[in-house]
């Protein structure tokens, strides 16, 4: 083996450094490179050549040689971001990411994604997200596909179900009594003209419409009330033109301007009659005084105005019978027509009873029971029943004197008792849903010596909502936040992870592709060991800039070592040429 062969392991020397540093190259120029996984060179040396010694023969290396360059799979840092669609992995899954040219997926830990006119959600390069499509119940529906999602999407309404009032009655207020008609004690078309108190709130029907509904407070006679228990009458309405549909609405107005029409036509029927019969009336008495006052010199002057009268008498005589035809017609018409005008207005603006209770309070001004008075719904406030009382202090509804019912209770309202109940009526919609829906109100009501306030509301329905934005949370769902402040879960993102993931084959564009080394991916969501989704983050690159400057000057000196056995190597192959001189 000649000397010659050394310059071939420093060329080898140099090969392989040179590589190493363009490794090297990378890692420093993808430092801040959104999951970049960082690359190192791994060498091997070469063993091609024996020689024979007194000991034997040994082996004589020839050089270095690049066994492999490896991805280094370490967990990057996460920089935190403004945008709710820039993702992290921690652990050891890849984002799934559908070539848009090609029937191919790719992987990437780069999670700068952004959605896209068509609502996908994308990478950067307009690679497409691969994942879940979800239903209305967030269930996983079909295989994993793009993640799409319909911008023109609506969340659906949910009716109102639960309403709940936490109000303070005032303990001062007095009972405001009624005006005699034997409702009790809401006994006037609106029942905000007899409430100490009244509380709104928004509710909403199966179509997502708005209705509001009121409850009404009361505070009830004391010389009805059992001894040391006051009491108040919670009545909840709602408007009926509120839970009416447009054509019912239509109806009841046209109703009610048929009516109006029929009573002012009567009204001015009559008088005009009485206009016109007052007017015959004195031009009738001026003919006569004009007759009367004719001293008869002008034969002519004097038949004209005998014709005046006559014609003055024709004209009386038809204004009064034209009177007293309109009187009659009024007379016989105008009550009826009243009635109808006055049902037509209470059809325009009735009232629907949801729900109405007895409030008791102890001495101590807490809420120690809740009374439904009515379990079903009441045309309006005109069928409310009355109340009263037995000797032994049992609630009764009567509907007419001297009957009733006693309620269905186990309460004695002398006695406070220590829970609250629920009242519970189903309200009707009569709107184009016409559903019935059972609507639970629940109060916890105080009564202390501070004016009446509505401490908390609540209820739990809400209208159609169209999709306003698209977030995604930490469990990989992408949200659609609706006008209606209701998200909904529209998709879910996979992740896949790999057995070997050294063995992935670099892409471009922070991207992998699976290769038989890496084995077949195995995709997951989270929480199924394919690692965990932060938001409004993204991962670094994993490449530790000291290392690679240390690894950088190491190379630097092997390479420059390699380059000097090339230069020995020649001084001496000068040596041996000399010697011929």
């Amino acid at each position: 083996m000649g000397i010659q062969s050394s310059l071939y392991s420093g060329v080898s020397g140099l090969n392989a450094n040179g590589n190493a540093l363009t490794v090297l190259g990378n890692n420093i120029a993808n430092s801040n490179t959104i999951g970049f996984k960082a690359s190192r060179t791994v060498f091997s040396d070469l063993l091609s050549a024996e020689i024979a010694g007194s000991g034997g023969t040994s082996q004589v290396g020839r050089g270095a040689g690049l066994s492999t360059v490896d991805n280094i799979f370490s967990q990057g840092t996460f920089e935190s971001t403004e945008s709710n669609t820039d993702l992290a992995i921690e652990g050891p899954g890849f984002f799934m990411v559908s070539n848009p040219n090609e029937a191919s997926v790719n992987y990437t830990r780069a999670g700068a994604f952004r959605f896209d006119e068509t609502g996908t959600l994308v990478s950067p390069e307009g690679y497409a997200v691969q994942g879940y499509m979800l239903n209305d119940e967030g269930e996983t529906v079909g295989d994993i596909t793009n993640v799409q999602i319909e911008t023109r999407s609506f969340s659906p309404a949910n009716p109102t179900s639960k309403l709940s009032l936490a109000t303070n009655l005032n303990a001062n207020d007095t009972y405001l009594g009624t005006t005699g008609d034997g409702v009790s004690p809401f006994d006037v078309a609106d029942p905000a003209d007899s409430s100490n108190y009244a509380s709104s709130v928004r509710i909403f029907d199966s179509l997502g419409r708005e209705h509001l509904a009121t409850t009404y407070f009361n505070k009830l006679d004391p010389a009805d009330n059992p001894s040391g228990v006051m009491q108040w009458e919670a009545h909840t309405v709602v408007a009926e033109s509120e839970v009416e549909g447009p054509a019912q609405i239509a109806a009841d107005d046209a109703n009610l301007a048929a009516a109006k029409a029929v009573v002012a036509t009567l009204v001015g029927d009559l008088d005009t009659a009485n206009e016109d019969l007052a007017d015959a009336d004195a031009a009738l008495a001026a003919a006569n005084a004009a007759v009367a006052a004719d001293d008869g010199s002008d034969p002519v002057v004097t038949a004209a105005l005998v014709a005046a009268q006559a014609t003055a008498v024709a004209d009386q005589t038809a204004a009064a019978v034209a009177q007293a035809t309109a009187q009659t017609t009024y007379d016989a018409d105008y009550p009826g027509a009243a009635e109808e005008l006055a049902l037509a207005e209470t059809a325009a603006s009735d009232w629907v009873e949801v729900g109405r209770s007895i409030l008791s309070f102890d001495t101590g001004g807490r809420l120690v029971n809740v009374k439904e008075i009515n379990g079903s719904i009441a045309d309006g406030p005109s069928d409310n029943a009355d109340r009263g009382y037995d000797a032994d202090g049992d609630l009764y509804l009567s509907s007419v004197p001297g009957g009733g019912y006693p309620l269905t209770t186990d309460v004695d309202e002398r006695d406070p008792q220590p829970t609250v109940s629920t009242a519970e009526d189903a309200l009707s919609w009569v709107n184009e849903s016409d559903d019935t829906q059972q609507l639970a109100i629940t109060f916890g009501a105080t009564q202390y010596s501070s004016e009446s306030d509505v401490i908390s509301q609540s209820q739990d329905g809400y209208a159609t909502g169209t999709l306003v934005s698209l977030t995604v949370d930490n469990d990989g769902n992408i949200l659609g936040n609706y006008s209606n402040g209701e998200p909904r879960k529209l998709a879910k993102i996979a992740l896949a992870k790999f057995s070997n993931p050294q063995g992935l084959v670099k892409v471009g564009n922070n991207m992998f592709q699976s290769s038989d080394n890496s084995g077949t991916p195995i995709v997951g969501t989270v929480g199924s060991g394919v690692g965990k989704i932060f938001t409004n983050s993204l991962e670094m690159s994993n490449v530790d800039l000291a290392q690679e400057f240390v690894k950088m000057i190491t190379t630097q000196r092997g390479f420059q070592a390699n380059s000097k056995i090339i230069t020995t190597t020649d001084e001496l192959l000068g040596e041996l040429i000399n010697l011929k001189r």
